[in-house]
């Protein structure tokens, strides 16, 4: 996102950090339980808390399956403001499909120019 949009990410132990990153099990408070191995594997809140989770229950992957990086690109789309794209090559398709080689498509280029500018 940072690659073609005016926006900047830095890791912070602060509690007052604009995004937080948790890795959740089940019911964990927000209204959106996780349903263990399988089905729903993150959400993200856009922007009124920043908050991102990820199901701990999960079996992650950093290549073929369910990608780590490739949702966390999802869900950092959704917290900066975007919402879902039909286009199943897009980073923000709703549909979770792992890709060796994802990126942003125009669409989601374009999204998050239009809100925070280059």
């Amino acid at each position: 996102w940072s690659s073609v949009a005016n926006i900047f990410f830095t890791k912070s132990e602060s509690s007052n950090s604009q995004i937080k990153i948790d890795f959740c099990e089940r019911d964990h408070g927000d209204g959106y339980p996780f349903d263990g191995p399988g089905s729903v594997t993150s959400h993200s809140f856009f922007p009124r808390n920043g908050r991102m989770h990820f199901d701990n229950d999960e079996n992650w992957s950093k290549g073929n399956g369910i990608n780590l990086r490739q949702l966390a690109t999802h869900e950092i789309g959704h917290i900066l403001g975007l919402q879902h794209n039909p286009d199943p090559l897009a980073v923000m398709h709703p549909y979770f499909t792992y890709r060796s080689c994802f990126k942003l498509q125009q669409d989601d280029k374009n999204g998050v120019i239009a809100l925070y500018g280059r």
